[in-house]
Formats: structure tokens, sequence, C-alpha cells
């Protein structure tokens, strides 16, 4: 287990199956972080973590911290071969499998701004990039290696960017949320669609995972007032509000696959 802060300090990790004893740290980071979005690859067993001075990797569990590039990194995913982190307008790579030590800044512009904020994520073989347009609405594209990026044509949406997204291999079904709590999906080369469904106002979808069964999405008042709201959905078409036992405000979730 591994978390980490927004401030140039210690990770806490805990090597325990439960996660019941926590120890910080003797390393620590040297910049702080906006929105550290960072991930886990099992394969080669590193975790990467997106900084204002660039990307760090661990491959201990944050016993130790190794920077291994100093560009900025706002958000970051990776499939066994490929690592991508982006910020602002710049896109980095890493095809170094074992463990991700060598990174490349690319010279082609993905054309998304992480001003407001927004996601990397893998699956079906390509990233989707997901943020704004830069005049205040979301825009995303997908990217096999970097090299080259699609250019999506997105339904009309509220302003704000491009929050969150989660795959379904089996489907090949992309669904993303927005800052403005949308949903729209994809499935194979199709059109994205818009859902009915949205979270209710001023409500942000904050984060979004696949459970191997359905879209788990997480969501929070970009306001101090009211309540966040968890909702789960198959294909990213209808979309069901989970009854919650206690009041919420959903930062983030994690669910168990």
């Amino acid at each position: 287990w591994l978390t980490w802060p927004l401030d140039a300090s210690s990770p806490t990790y805990s090597t325990d199956a439960t996660g019941t004893a926590w120890v910080t740290s003797g390393a620590s980071f040297t910049a702080s972080s906006k929105t550290p979005y960072g991930c886990y690859e099992p394969t080669v067993g590193a975790f990467l973590i997106p900084y204002n001075n660039g990307v760090w990797r661990t491959v201990d569990h944050g016993v130790t911290l190794t920077s291994v590039t100093t560009i900025p990194a706002y958000t970051i995913d990776a499939s066994a071969t490929l690592a991508m982190a982006a910020s602002g307008y710049e896109l980095s790579v890493s095809t170094s499998p074992t463990p991700f030590t060598t990174w490349t800044l690319l010279p082609t512009a993905h054309g998304i701004t992480f001003s407001a904020g927004g996601i990397v994520r893998y699956g079906g073989d390509q990233f989707l990039i997901g943020g704004g347009n830069g005049s205040g609405n979301p825009k995303l594209t997908l990217t096999a290696a970097g090299a080259s990026f699609s250019t999506e044509t997105l339904p009309t949406l509220t302003a704000g960017y491009i929050s969150a997204a989660a795959y379904d291999p089996a489907s090949e079904t992309w669904v993303a949320g927005t800052s403005a709590g949308q949903f729209i999906y994809k499935v194979g080369a199709g059109a994205w669609t818009l859902s009915a469904f949205a979270f209710g106002t001023n409500v942000a979808v904050k984060s979004m995972e696949w459970t191997g069964v359905n879209f788990v999405a997480a969501g929070n008042h970009n306001v101090s007032l009211g309540l966040g709201v968890v909702a789960y959905s198959t294909a990213g078409i209808g979309w069901t509000p989970a009854p919650t036992a206690a009041a919420i405000n959903a930062q983030a979730l994690a669910v168990m696959k």
C-alpha cells in the first residue's frame, strides 16, 4: 500500500495485506503537486507519481523514491510496456519496461490543457488523455504511443473538463466523466454519446473505475454545500445512484477486482 501527499514531504506505506500498520518513508518529494493522479503497474512492480518537478518512481512501495524526469507531470497511467505522463500541453513517455526509468518529452502536442484538471487512462492498447480545450470546455484524445493523436468529436457538454475515465476491455467501451458531472461513452470505433444521467448541480465526477462487472463513479460538490454521490453503470449509458449509509463527499474511489 502507498499514499503520497500534495506537498514536498514523505509518502507513507504499509507492507501488510490489510494495511493496518503504516510507516512514514525516510525519503521525500522535493516539490508540491497539484493533482497527484499516479498509478501502479503490476507487471514491472512500479508506482509512478506525478509532481510539479517531474515523475517520481518507487519499486519498494515508497521506501526509496527516484526522480526519473524533471518534466512536470499532472497525471500518469501505464501499461506493461509504456507509461505516459501529461501536463499542460506536454506529454512525456517511457518505454523502458523495467522499471520505467528513461523518459522522453514528445515533440507533438496532444492539444489538451490541464490548467483546471485532467486525466490519463490506459485501456484497449491505447491511452485516453482528457482535460480542457483551453477555452473552458471538455476535450479528449486517444493515442497508442503518443506519436499521433485522434480527433475526438464530443457531444455538447457543459463548460468544464474531462475529469475521470475508465475502460471495459470486453465490450471495448470507454466512459468518461466531466467536472460538471456529465458522462459520455464510446463503444469501439463508435461516436461519443452523452448519457441522460448526470450528477447533481455543482457535483463533479472525481473518480471512475471499471470493476469487471460495471463502471463505478464517485463525485463531490465543487462548492462546500451539499453531498457527494456514488453511481454505477454496466455500459455508461444508464446510471444507478448507489445507496449510502452515511453522508459522503467523494473525492476518489477504489474497487476490489
